[in-house]
């Protein structure tokens, strides 16, 4: 018979409650939805990344020339593949007109001496500037650029150091190129007819045109950079010193560097298909490497587009029309529209301002209402059932509860 009453009185109060909501035009009865998974917002460093193919080459390659007006090819002293260092013997030629080639040598000679006095001031310069002012402004020696460093700050200070060390090399460069012409001078003054070329560049010999078709030769400089194609999309979001991450799978290396340079013209007009632009990666120093890298090893390049450290994330599941589902401490749901960041795999960045830590319903149904209460399930694992009899009369709570819903 209890068991009948027990029946009957769930029937009633389901019965009851039903009406209750339906007949609620007013609402007057608080709208209850169940969440039954929920997470919090999290913080993530995120980046957005674009992946391309490159490969190894010289950052600078000269070209050598010979005059055939100023006299007859002898031969050369290189053969490709030989490495040099500035002042080393290249090639030589049999003068036709002696009082010619020295007038020729002199000019060439002021000339250096013009530019290395000009190398020198800016050396002095920047040696005796501190790192004070807005910015420090020195001219090349070309008299066309100049080289602008920013103010006190660990980047100026490093960009400093590599216009010495660069100016410097210059210096030593264009010395041994006086040396050598003033030495060709005094064969002439010898009466000796064959005058010999020297290098003007540290590198390797990559190009000899037996021809004599110019140039007669080309030297590469030692450095590498890697060398990758842009996409007219791409072209349009990489930017300068935007950071690289190379791959070189078959060396298993991996280098940091940064985007040095972009190319303005494309590889070749096409007006039918999608023009192609080349981009350039200066990495660190290869030559402190254990495995040494060559021209022409290739490496997938990761270009990091944007970052976002920190960010407020959360997983891309979660999102509903845009919106998510606050749970707030107050015990309700609030629908909240954010703006996406980034999105790395399923973690997206709310750019709104939602903190980590905001709890969020994640499995959104249709009954979700602006401001209604939330309830979540009940975890029995995780109640004392010890403690149950200790609070007192427990009867009376339980039938305020019903009471309050």
């Amino acid at each position: 018979m209890r068991k009948k009453w027990l029946v009957v009185g769930i029937i009633l109060f389901i019965s009851l409650n039903t009406c209750l909501i339906l007949f609620d035009n007013d609402d007057h009865i608080d709208r209850l939805v169940f969440v039954d998974k929920w997470d919090k917002v999290f913080e993530e460093d995120l980046y957005e990344y674009l992946e391309k193919d490159s490969v190894f080459d010289y950052i600078h390659e000269h070209n050598v020339y010979f005059d055939e007006l100023s006299g007859d090819f002898e031969q050369f002293l290189v053969e490709e593949g030989s490495k040099v260092s500035v002042g080393d013997a290249l090639y030589t030629y049999d003068v036709r007109d002696i009082a010619e080639a020295k007038a020729s040598l002199e000019e060439k000679a002021q000339q250096l001496k013009d530019d290395i006095v000009t190398v020198e001031a800016a050396l002095t310069k920047i040696n005796m500037t501190t790192v004070e002012n807005d910015t420090i402004s020195v001219l090349l020696p070309d008299e066309e650029q100049t080289v602008e460093i920013p103010q006190d700050t660990s980047e100026a200070n490093m960009l400093k150091t590599q216009f010495i060390i660069e100016q410097e090399k210059e210096l030593e460069r264009l010395q041994a190129r006086l040396a050598a012409v003033k030495a060709d001078t005094a064969s002439l003054d010898r009466e000796e007819e064959t005058i010999t070329v020297t290098s003007p560049y540290d590198g390797t010999v990559i190009k000899i045109s037996e021809s004599l078709e110019p140039p007669l030769m080309t030297i590469a400089e030692p450095q590498l950079q890697a060398r990758g194609i842009l996409t007219e999309q791409d072209r349009m979001i990489v930017n300068l010193d935007m950071p690289v991450q190379l791959r070189l799978t078959a060396q298993n290396v991996t280098l940091d560097g940064t985007i040095s340079a972009m190319n303005d013209q494309p590889e070749q007009v096409e007006l039918e298909d999608s023009n192609h632009y080349s981009f350039f990666v200066e990495t660190e120093a290869l030559e402190q490497l254990d495995v040494p890298i060559l021209p022409g090893y290739h490496a997938d390049a990761t270009i990091t587009l944007k970052e976002s450290l920190s960010a407020s994330t959360i997983e891309a599941s979660w999102l509903f029309d845009q919106s998510i589902w606050k749970m707030t401490s107050a015990g309700t749901v609030e629908s909240q529209k954010v703006e996406r960041g980034i999105q790395m795999g399923s973690s997206v960045e709310i750019i709104d301002e939602v903190e980590p830590g905001t709890w969020v319903a994640i499995d959104v149904s249709d009954q979700f209402q602006e401001g209604a209460q939330f309830i979540t399930p009940l975890k029995l694992g995780k109640i004392k059932w010890h403690d149950i009899g200790q609070t007192g009369n427990w009867k009376r709570h339980v039938v305020a509860g019903l009471l309050a819903r």
